[in-house]
């Protein structure tokens, strides 16, 4: 019976010492929102690709893309896949950051 007593003791001081919490590791990523808009080369059959990154990203014209704050390359490439645009972009959190792009130069600036 005591042997019984000792092996209950130390099972429940096992138990109860093996449950320690580990250290608190953050995992959570902040995302933001990207708007893409009036891109008409992202429309139509002759559609071309964004890529954010490196990865290619499926939006429509006016649409918003969530995407983790910091450095981003984006590239934009036409239906033969020829770069438009590519440049990296500094994206914050709860900041507006307003990029013009201009594709083509027969539109005047403003």
């Amino acid at each position: 019976m005591k042997s019984q007593l000792i092996a209950f003791i130390l099972f429940l001081a096992f138990f109860i010492f093996s449950c320690q919490k580990g250290e608190h590791i953050e995992t959570f990523q902040k995302f933001t929102n990207v708007f893409i808009k009036d891109i008409n080369l992202l429309i139509g059959p002759d559609k071309g690709k964004l890529l954010i990154d490196e990865h290619a990203v499926s939006v429509n014209n006016n649409s918003i893309v969530k995407i983790i704050s910091g450095e981003k390359k984006f590239t934009l490439l036409d239906s033969a896949g020829n770069i438009i645009f590519n440049e990296t972009i500094i994206i914050k959190d709860n900041t507006d950051t307003l990029q013009y792009v201009k594709l083509t130069n027969d539109i005047p600036q403003v």
